[in-house]
C-alpha cells in the first residue's frame, strides 16, 4: 500500500483539499473518492464527496521517528529520513580521511554509503582511479547540515544502485544529497562542489541540494535516470527550498515518468515556495514560517536529453501554478535540450513558474510547437498542467 501524507486547511467557505502522495510527491487539489490508509500502526478513513470533506484524521507531524536499526557493519546516525520517518544507518560516518576506496553498502544492508554531519570532507580524487559507491537503500553520499556546518567536495566518483529492493515507489534513493534547512530552529550549513561524477541507477534522484543553508556547485557530471520509469518522477539534479546552486556543464538524461500525467520527471529541477508549507519536502515550514522560494539558481551549458522537462523552474505560490509575487531570478541559459520522440503526456525543454526568471539562448530539438503536450518552452501559461515532484 502506498504511504500517504495528508495536510489540509478548510475555512468555512472552502471545499478544497490538498493531498500529497509522498511515494511520488504528487499534489492533487481535489478528490472525489473514499480512501483508507495506514500510517505506522493507526488507520485513517478519508471520505470526500463532490469535493466536500466529510471526515478525516491526520497523522501527526510530531510523531516520534522510528529508531535506527543496528546492523553489523553499519553505524547509526541521527538523520531521520523525511519519507519513512526512520532514523538511518550508514556504512561510513564522518570519515577522517579522503574517501577513495570503493564501498558497497549492500553487503551490510546500510541505508547510506557515506554520511557527513560535521566538519570537512572529501570523496574521490581526480589524481586516483575513480571511486565507486553503491548499494545503499537511501543515499550514496549524504551531507547533513541540520545542526552543524559541513563542507564536502565530491569528485571523480561513481554512485549507483541507490534504491530500495522492496519498495520501488517510495521517494527514496538519491545518489548525492546536500541538506541544510534553516527552519524550525535548524541553523547548520552544507556546501561543496560535485564535479566529474557519474550517478546512475538511482530510485528518486541523482544529485540534490535542499534548504536555505546549502551552497553547492554541480558541474561536469553525468546523471542517467531509468526513464521511462513507471513508479516515480525522477529528478536528475535538484536545487530546492532556498538552496544556492549552480548547475553547469552536466549531461543529464532519461528522467521520464510514464504513464502518469499529474507530474513530470526533470533533468534539472529548481523548486520551492509556500505551496510546500508543512510538507515533508520542506521541514520546519508553516504558514507563519513559510517554505522559501529558491532564487538565483544558475543552470548553464548543460546537455539535457530525453527528460520529461529539461529544466523546470518550479516556485509556485500555490497549487494552481500561480507565479510568486516576488522575484526569483533563476536562469536557464546556453543549454541544449532534446528529446528523441514526444512519448509522454507533458514534455518541454524548459518550464518556468517563477518571477523574472530567464530562459534564453538554449538550443531545443525534437519538440513540436503545434503539439500541446510536447513543446520547447512553457512559461506557466495554460499549457502547464503537470507539477514537479521534488525529493523531500
Amino acid at each position: 500500500m502506498k504511504k500517504l501524507h495528508i495536510s489540509f486547511a478548510m475555512p468555512a467557505c472552502s471545499r478544497s483539499l490538498r493531498v500529497e502522495d509522498v511515494s511520488r510527491g504528487s499534489k492533487i487539489p481535489k478528490l472525489e473518492r473514499t480512501r483508507v490508509m495506514k500510517s505506522s500502526t493507526k488507520w485513517f478513513l478519508l471520505v470526500v464527496i463532490s469535493g466536500l470533506l466529510l471526515g478525516a484524521a491526520q497523522p501527526s507531524s510530531a510523531q516520534s521517528p522510528t529508531p535506527c536499526v543496528p546492523a553489523p557493519g553499519c553505524t547509526c546516525t541521527t538523520f531521520v529520513d523525511p519519507d519513512t520517518n526512520a532514523t538511518l544507518n550508514a556504512l561510513v560516518v564522518n570519515p577522517a580521511a579522503e574517501v577513495t576506496t570503493n564501498l558497497d553498502a549492500s553487503v551490510a544492508g546500510c541505508n547510506i554509503v557515506v554520511y557527513f554531519n560535521n566538519g570537512q570532507g572529501q570523496v574521490g580524487d581526480k589524481k586516483m582511479p575513480q571511486t565507486v559507491l553503491s548499494g545503499a537503500t537511501h543515499y550514496g553520499v549524504l551531507i547533513d547540515g541540520s545542526v552543524n556546518n559541513v563542507a564536502v567536495d565530491i569528485t571523480n566518483t561513481a554512485v549507483h544502485n541507490i534504491k530500495s529492493a522492496t519498495n520501488p515507489n517510495s521517494d527514496q534513493g538519491v545518489g548525492i544529497s546536500y541538506r541544510a534547512f534553516q527552519l524550525g530552529g535548524m541553523t547548520g550549513t552544507a556546501g561543496g562542489t560535485v564535479s566529474n561524477c557519474n550517478v546512475y541507477d538511482y530510485q528518486k534522484g541523482g544529485i540534490e541540494a535542499n534548504g536555505q543553508g546549502v551552497n553547492v556547485t554541480i558541474r561536469d557530471s553525468t546523471l542517467t535516470g531509468s526513464g521511462p520509469d513507471i513508479f516515480l518522477a525522477q529528478n536528475g539534479i535538484q536545487v530546492g527550498f532556498g538552496a544556492n546552486g549552480t548547475v553547469t556543464g552536466n549531461n543529464v538524461s532519461k528522467n521520464s515518468f510514464n504513464p502518469d500525467t499529474n507530474f513530470a520527471a526533470t533533468g534539472v529541477l529548481v523548486a520551492g515556495g509556500p505551496s510546500y508549507n508543512g510538507s515533508t519536502q520542506c521541514p520546519g515550514s508553516s504558514s507563519t514560517n513559510p517554505c522559501p522560494y529558491t532564487t538565483g539558481a544558475m543552470v548553464l551549458k548543460n546537455t539535457l536529453t530525453d527528460n520529461d522537462v529539461g529544466a523546470y523552474l518550479y516556485n509556485p505560490l500555490d497549487n494552481n501554478f500561480t507565479p510568486p509575487p516576488s522575484m526569483t531570478n533563476n536562469k536557464v541559459t546556453n543549454n541544449t535540450m532534446s528529446i528523441t520522440t514526444c512519448s509522454n503526456a507533458y514534455m518541454t525543454g524548459a518550464t518556468d513558474i517563477g518571477n523574472n526568471d530567464k530562459v534564453i539562448n538554449n538550443v531545443m530539438t525534437g519538440y513540436n510547437t503545434s503539439n500541446p503536450n510536447c513543446f520547447p518552452v512553457d512559461n506557466g501559461g495554460t499549457n502547464t498542467h503537470v507539477a514537479a515532484s521534488p525529493h523531500p
